[in-house]
């Protein structure tokens, strides 16, 4: 979901954006030195890109909102060299490069993120669906605004990155009984609700998403399906750790603007190809390309961190792991 600061957005007098168009507009806009000192005191844009799954998820969003894929439909190419996955790179190195990120982009995480935007010192992000508990605990529910991920033209909208919490058997388990037992618990409907309302966990069943009682408390239910329903998963692929690392590496330095002018972006290529895709990080698209094919379907995502409401304000918000009750996704 994208989450924004809506008092910033009336500020500067500009609607949610829709497209990638749209968002690097807004990002633009959004980005002020608020006292005129000559430095900036709000970012337009606020992503994760610490190295390693954080970036790489991150990435994720901008590169499914850009109707792109990480591997073919077989599985056994990367096809981040498409018009889609460069488009989503330089949009990505754009905003940074000209400012609209900030600058210590590398060091932000999960917590960081959600901080970035309590804090009034970005004004826009796409998160994990259910930060919104978080960001409510230090702003007034009429600050924090929502809308479906912005995505490239003709791609549909709120297409972005699914991720989840998955539950399995073991077969060699000497406790599949009570392991089951365990399963059908935790997916109950009573407990969903309770779990999504206390601890602002991800529903996996739709029902909770139209409960009286989640809706109370997220009112962007609608708008969260729509998005689940919408957007992909990375690959189930035995070595995607080791591509993700891979993407890092690249990503991080496509981001900076330290790939030589010269250099073709993330390769290698498909096995058998001899198209050459250069990259010039001096070309600053206006919106991410957009692509020709349809978005995919995918089932909703899981998980995401909350402390409960009346938390004093101001309160640093650590870098921990997430407690055993809530079955965060970071």
């Amino acid at each position: 979901m994208l989450y924004y600061r809506a008092d910033h957005l009336a500020e500067a007098g500009i609607e949610p954006p829709t497209t990638l168009a749209e968002l690097r507009a807004a990002a633009e806009a959004l980005t002020r030195d608020t006292d005129g000192d000559g430095s900036t005191d709000i970012y337009g844009l606020v992503q994760r890109g610490i190295p390693g799954f954080e970036i790489a998820q991150d990435f994720g969003r901008l590169l499914f909102a850009n109707g792109g894929a990480i591997l073919d439909e077989t599985g056994s190419a990367c096809v981040l060299t498409a018009p889609e996955g460069v488009g989503a790179i330089q949009l990505w190195a754009d905003l940074f490069q000209s400012g609209y990120m900030p600058p210590d982009l590398f060091a932000i995480g999960r917590d960081e993120q959600i901080r970035q935007l309590q804090t009034g010192r970005a004004s826009m992000g796409i998160y994990f669906s259910p930060y919104y508990g978080r960001l409510v605990d230090e702003l007034d529910a009429d600050q924090v605004g929502w809308a479906v991920s912005p995505t490239a033209e003709g791609v549909e909208a709120g297409r972005s990155l699914n991720t989840l919490w998955s539950l399995a058997i073991d077969r060699n388990s000497g406790n599949k009984d009570a392991a089951w037992q365990l399963v059908q618990w935790l997916s109950d409907v009573e407990n969903q609700i309770t779990m999504a309302v206390e601890f602002a966990n991800a529903p996996v069943r739709e029902s909770t998403y139209v409960d009286a009682a989640f809706i109370e408390q997220n009112p962007l239910g609608a708008e969260w399906l729509q998005a689940t329903a919408a957007s992909s998963f990375t690959p189930s692929h035995p070595r995607f750790p080791e591509m993700a690392d891979a993407m890092s590496i690249e990503l991080t330095a496509a981001i900076e603007g330290k790939l030589p002018d010269d250099r073709d972006l993330l390769a290698p290529r498909r096995e058998g190809s001899t198209r050459r895709l250069r990259v010039r990080m001096s070309d600053r698209p206006e919106g991410a390309r957009a692509p020709e094919r349809a978005a995919s379907k995918a089932a909703p995502a899981r998980g995401g961190p909350r402390s409960k409401k009346g938390k004093a304000k101001g309160k640093p918000v650590e870098r921990k792991r997430p407690s055993k009750k809530s079955k965060s996704r970071r």
